[in-house]
């Protein structure tokens, strides 16, 4: 199997070496026990296709049923979240090349999306299925186990901050009720 070649949104096919690829996935801590094998980020990176997305393309669209994940290679997303009242806002932005993925909670199931994701310059994503996941995993549980547990610890940290972020919310609602 190679690597898997994707244009999203786009009509020119992104070309890209294997050693760029590899080159990139060795900055990813996630990926960390990976590195230890020389096979290890080889053996995953044919699970990835590299997706290109123009300036305000929806990579994700928050309600949506997730499918997999995403390391933002370049370019830089917005990741926006939708009001009560249909409104976007935009909750942090994101630059590639620094290590950075999002949507990793699609590899745990086939919940729907929390947030929108959108181009906000031209991105080159490496783009990780949710199917093509579990398959890495079977093949190779001496690689994958680490992985998860680090994509565990990922997911606990989002999920504390945004209950952290829920009592702020909660306590100025409270603080300005009372006045």
């Amino acid at each position: 199997m190679g690597l898997k070649e994707v244009v999203g949104h786009s009509e020119s096919k992104a070309k890209m070496h294997n050693d760029e690829i590899l080159k990139y996935l060795e900055g990813i801590v996630l990926l960390e026990e990976l590195k230890a094998d020389s096979k290890g980020l080889r053996a995953f990176s044919e699970f990835l296709t590299v997706t290109d997305f123009p300036v305000g393309s929806e990579i994700i669209r928050e309600g949506d049923v997730g499918g997999g994940m995403y390391f933002l290679m370049s370019g830089r997303v917005l990741v926006m979240k939708k009001t009560i009242q249909g409104d976007f806002y935009p909750v942090a932005k994101l630059a590639g090349g620094t290590g950075i993925f999002f949507g990793e909670g699609a590899l745990f199931g086939q919940e729907a999306r929390s947030a929108s994701v959108i181009a906000d310059e031209a991105c080159r994503c490496l783009v990780l299925d949710g199917g093509d996941f579990e398959r890495f995993c079977r093949l190779y549980p001496q690689w994958s186990v680490g992985v998860i547990l680090r994509l565990a610890k990922v997911v606990a940290t989002r999920l504390r901050a945004l209950n952290q972020d829920y009592v702020m919310l909660y306590q100025a609602l409270v603080s300005e009720i009372r006045g």
